[in-house]
């Protein structure tokens, strides 16, 4: 067959022995006089046109490496083999393996986007638990219902299904783009309909965003075009381990000049941010967690005029929300304030830091270059000289674990934000 005939060659291309005979011939026609040189030539053009013929490498051998196969991935005698004959070669090496997602699994082999990174199934049928509705299959379900009214665009980078926008896709297909696992292009792409006057969005996974840092400045925000950046997956993933955390959109995108940042605090929230952002003339960032947001949450609770103010960003409105509630029953005047606007701060949020002795923030972000970074800039600028507790993840990588777990260790689970608050305020 095709896959056995490219797996012989490959293990014989890649045999030190064909290797190190390859090079004493080269070495041999070099030395031999006046056509020596011309002979090699001639040789390496006919082992180029040859493999043109009979694999696929070629495209590599012109940049300088060493290509061997294709052969099946899924074949791990095989793949050792070639890897133990390519590990005593010279120099880069490209070895190309044919895999099958979800080879195995018959469900996974159907339907690979569905297993990629699916919760909890009859593993039987197939089958996946019923579960809550997250944030992005909300979003999804709003950006067709404002697709019905509204001319917009909506891009993704490979995560159709993962952002909730099958139904967008299905109703819209002349005004949805998948762009495959090209995130930086996936800006770029969407700078370019933004700038015939039609409003996109991009839907990016909070960590795959860092990809396309200077395509969102240059290519979108120098220019202020109306992209806005529907960020899921912000905050702590859990399982996915340090490389999925998306604890860092918010403090890169504040360094970037025209750009507006929201992380609304409940479902209805994020609804009336997605229909706000129509009407935006320039770009714009809405970053929302993987698990569902509260259906509603007060914007504000406790004493206006207490003791200390509880600003809570997001995904984090809700737990401070509760403590609030449990200071003012242990008899601390406190004040809620339920925060969805990053950049620029709120007006009421300006005006509220100069009403009280003490302030906390919390948010689901590093607090390097976070949320409370944004309120001690104000504070600094005006000379405000408030005690300031900063919630949220510390300057480190966030490793595996589930939510609730990373939550509890790093100090952010409801409880023990409770504790921290009562002892920062000992010492206001």
């Amino acid at each position: 067959t095709k896959g056995a005939l490219s797996y012989y060659l490959t293990r014989i291309a890649s045999s030190p022995i064909v290797a190190k005979s390859r090079e004493e011939f080269e070495e041999l026609l070099r030395r031999v006089p006046h056509v020596g040189t011309h002979l090699l030539k001639m040789g390496r053009d006919i082992e180029r046109k040859t493999k043109y013929l009979l694999v696929p490498g070629v495209f590599f051998e012109n940049l300088g490496l060493r290509y061997f196969g294709p052969i099946d991935g899924h074949d791990i005698k095989q793949v050792i083999d070639v890897l133990q004959n390519i590990l005593l070669l010279d120099g880069p090496v490209v070895l190309h393996l044919i895999t099958q997602k979800g080879k195995g699994y018959r469900f996974a082999e159907e339907n690979p986007e569905k297993y990629h990174s699916i919760g909890p199934f009859n593993i039987e049928t197939g089958i996946a638990e019923e579960s809550a509705i997250s944030t992005g299959e909300m979003v999804g379900k709003k950006l067709t219902e404002l697709g019905a009214t509204r001319d917009f665009a909506v891009v993704t980078a490979a995560m159709t299904r993962g952002l909730g926008f099958p139904q967008f896709a299905k109703e819209f297909p002349e005004r949805f783009f998948d762009v495959g696992i090209a995130e930086s292009h996936c800006v770029i792409f969407a700078a370019g309909i933004a700038k015939t006057g039609r409003r996109v969005f991009v839907g990016i996974y909070s960590t795959f965003l860092q990809r396309t840092y200077d395509q969102i400045l240059h290519d979108v925000c120098l220019q202020n075009l109306p992209v806005t950046f529907l960020i899921d997956r912000s905050g702590i993933v859990g399982e996915d381990g340090p490389t999925h955390q998306g604890i860092y959109d918010i403090s890169f995108l504040r360094t970037i000049p025209n750009i507006k940042i929201y992380a609304p605090y409940s479902m209805e929230n994020l609804q009336e941010i997605l229909e706000s952002s129509m009407s935006e003339n320039g770009p714009s960032a809405i970053r929302y967690p993987k698990h569902a947001l509260a259906g509603k949450l007060p914007v504000t609770c406790g004493e206006k005029h207490g003791k200390i103010l509880l600003l809570g960003l997001g995904s984090f409105a809700e737990p401070l929300y509760n403590i609030c509630n449990q200071l003012n029953q242990e008899g601390i005047p406190a004040f809620f304030r339920a925060v969805s606007q990053v950049k620029p701060l709120e007006r009421e949020i300006s005006e509220l830091l100069n009403e009280f002795n003490a302030v906390v923030t919390a948010e689901e972000n590093s607090v390097c270059g976070g949320f409370s970074d944004a309120v001690l800039e104000y504070c600094a600028d005006r000379r405000l000289s408030i005690p300031l507790l900063r919630l949220g993840l510390p300057d480190t990588f966030v490793g595996i674990g589930s939510r609730n777990e990373l939550l509890n260790i790093y100090g952010l689970d409801e409880n023990a934000m409770h504790k921290s608050i009562l002892e920062f305020l000992k010492h206001v």
